[in-house]
């Protein structure tokens, strides 16, 4: 029989609405705010995928990511959670895990990791920023903004500040970085 676990926290469902932004450097006054924001240390990690059912062809599900958050004062948060949906708008179920259960799935994700600070960066009165400084890797040290919104109307009308590069929305995911794919560059060759 298979072990209980309890959960602290009911699953929710919410719709994420967000752009990403590869940024190659921040300006001194971004860098200086940047030094004194909220952040969170992050490991996550992506459970294998399910297969399709052999007969049909269909029924494959993406594996779910698993993240423990450390904040500062030492306190940790795990999370479950799977996405689904296009890119830019997803919907998107999570719920908080125990340690135990995490701690029993993380060797699951062993060939699909990625490890980031993502520090809070307040942008005006209705979007913080989150820029997340990947460690290890492909990616040590490269920078992804990432801005949520509360409908597709409000993303629609996003204008990013200068110092963002370019979109990468649609071609960036924490689960293909993890996967080995590279990481997104600055500017697009010609």
């Amino acid at each position: 029989m298979g072990e209980t676990v309890a959960v602290s926290e009911v699953p929710h469902t919410d719709i994420e609405n967000e752009k990403q932004f590869v940024v190659s450097s921040l300006p001194p006054d971004i860098a200086t705010q940047f030094q004194k924001a909220d952040f969170i240390e992050i490991r996550q990690g992506y459970l294998p995928d399910t297969p399709p059912d052999p007969a049909t062809g269909k029924g494959r599900v993406k594996g779910a990511r698993i993240r423990e958050e450390t904040k500062p004062d030492g306190s940790v948060r795990y999370v479950w959670a799977e996405k689904t949906g296009k890119k830019g708008a997803k919907q998107e179920t999570q719920r908080t895990m125990e340690q135990a259960e995490f701690e029993k799935r993380w060797p699951e994700t062993e060939a699909c990791r990625v490890y980031k600070t993502r520090h809070y960066l307040p942008l005006d009165k209705s979007h913080t920023i989150e820029l997340d400084v990947f460690k290890g890797g492909q990616a040590d040290g490269k920078m992804v903004a990432e801005v949520e919104f509360k409908d597709e109307d409000d993303a629609l009308g996003f204008s990013p500040p200068d110092w963002f590069g370019r979109e990468i929305t649609k071609e960036f995911s924490n689960r293909k970085l993890a996967k080995g794919d590279p990481f997104p560059p600055q500017e697009l060759e010609a």
